[in-house]
């Protein structure tokens, strides 16, 4: 699938699989020339997972019951006819079915003796659906580090890309993308595989686990609802690497969680993005969304941005990443673009001169565009500059989508002296953009 930039005429690479390395620069009110990539992310609807249909207890033994009337001849006819339908669409089809069966079994408190390998698959196939995680929308992007910088060459660096993915009934989950930023501060991603796999989940007292099996790419990964508070998904997980007070480094996550009707708010660890430990996030300064983690600790504790009033930018701090007390104003809504609100695009990246952070203002008509501070380095809770101006807004080919006059990032990070945002237009996909951090900070007032 090829797409034409309405910016340049040019035939892009699939945007799904990869990107290319052309780019604009423009500078806007600010006097910052921004280099606009024209790598353009599109959502795939052929990006499926094996789910669970959910019933009612006494309907899903219902529906169980009847398939398990079929004999072994027309179960093994039936299965065939699935292979050839669905088989391929996914990386390993029977395991994921056979772990759906063992749901069943404890759900259901089945007797599994005298129950054929071919009728319990069936069973399962019966009770899962595919579920096209991509379906409306590619979004809200994050960038990190990769733990692991093999394939890097010299002034460059590997990255693990986050993503936003929106499917069916508006349920989000998060999806990975590898990549490579080179000396010029211009990221290009790996092709990304054909399928997607959900991981193995291990419900705990706190929380829940998810576990992949190493050898499926980091792209093929899929993070999914896996607790009652967030049946209808993941929202917007912005992933920073923390310093950690031993001097090793782990990487992190907030997002938020959403059931329809209440949000909470959750913290992601994971050392390898192999396994991934989830939950809760606690305390009055985790009571609206957008919270966003400082990649070290200052002061000898943990500090976040957020919001509490759904207006303007707090800053809250923890003893350990979970509980978060102290939320203090920290920046009001003032220019014509940010009236109605304004929050974080992301982590603060650190640099000489303070924490920068990227923001986000929304003004008339729900648009949403992005500007920049600058935090004290000692005490992140004093603002040392501001942009008076937007530094990126949509332009008229990123201004149509799923939710329109959008700009939107969930995190970037400084290589080679740029800073490397990639984000989202109108929640339907993403591109990238870049920026001389000394030009973006010299140009705050």
């Amino acid at each position: 699938m090829l797409e034409t930039s309405a910016r340049s005429g040019t035939v892009l690479e699939t945007p799904a699989r990869g990107g290319t390395l052309l780019e604009t620069s423009a500078r806007g009110g600010t006097g910052v020339a921004v280099a606009r990539q024209e790598l353009r992310l599109q959502p795939d609807p052929a990006r499926v997972v094996a789910l669970p249909l959910q019933f009612a207890p006494a309907v899903l033994a219902e529906r169980v019951e009847r398939v398990l009337r079929r004999t072994d001849a027309q179960a093994a006819e039936a299965l065939r006819d699935m292979t050839g339908r669905f088989g391929w669409r996914h990386r390993d089809l029977t395991a994921q079915l056979r772990r759906r069966w063992a749901e069943l079994v404890d759900l259901l408190h089945l007797d599994p003796s005298g129950i054929g390998e071919d009728r319990r698959l069936l069973a399962a196939a019966y009770t899962t659906m595919e579920y096209a995680v991509e379906a409306a929308a590619l979004c809200n992007p994050s960038i990190v580090p990769a733990p692991d910088q093999r394939g890097a060459g010299p002034g460059e660096l590997r990255v693990v890309v986050s993503l936003r993915a929106i499917g069916e009934g508006h349920r989000s989950t998060v999806e990975f993308r590898t990549g490579t930023v080179d000396a010029a501060g211009r990221l290009r991603l790996d092709p990304a595989g054909r399928w997607a796999t959900p991981g193995h989940v291990t419900p705990g007292p706190d929380g829940y686990t998810v576990r992949f099996d190493p050898a499926t790419p980091l792209d093929e990964r899929v993070l999914y609802a896996a607790a009652p508070d967030e049946t209808l998904g993941l929202e917007d997980a912005r992933f920073v690497p923390l310093r950690l007070p031993d001097g090793s480094t782990s990487w992190a996550a907030t997002y938020t969680a959403y059931n329809g009707r209440d949000i909470t708010i959750k913290l992601i660890r994971t050392d390898d993005f192999t396994t991934f430990t989830v939950r809760p996030m606690t305390g009055p300064g985790v009571s609206d969304k957008g919270i966003a983690l400082f990649p070290r600790q200052v002061g000898g504790r943990w500090w976040a941005l957020g919001r509490q009033d759904g207006q303007r930018l707090f800053v809250m701090t923890s003893p350990d990443l979970v509980h978060w007390d102290d939320p203090r104003p920290l920046a009001d809504p003032v220019h014509d673009w940010e009236l109605v609100q304004m929050g974080n695009c992301g982590s603060p990246v650190e640099t000489p001169a303070g924490w920068l952070v990227v923001t986000h203002g929304v003004g008339m008509l729900r648009r949403y565009v992005m500007s920049a501070m600058l935090l004290d380095r000692d005490d992140p809770g004093v603002v040392l500059g501001r942009l008076e101006r937007p530094l990126l807004e949509p332009d008229e080919d990123e201004r149509e989508g799923y939710v329109p006059n959008v700009l939107y990032s969930c995190g970037g990070l400084v290589h080679g002296g740029r800073l490397v945002l990639p984000y989202a237009y109108s929640d339907r996909a993403c591109s990238v953009a870049s920026v001389d951090v000394e030009e973006l900070i010299a140009a705050m007032r």
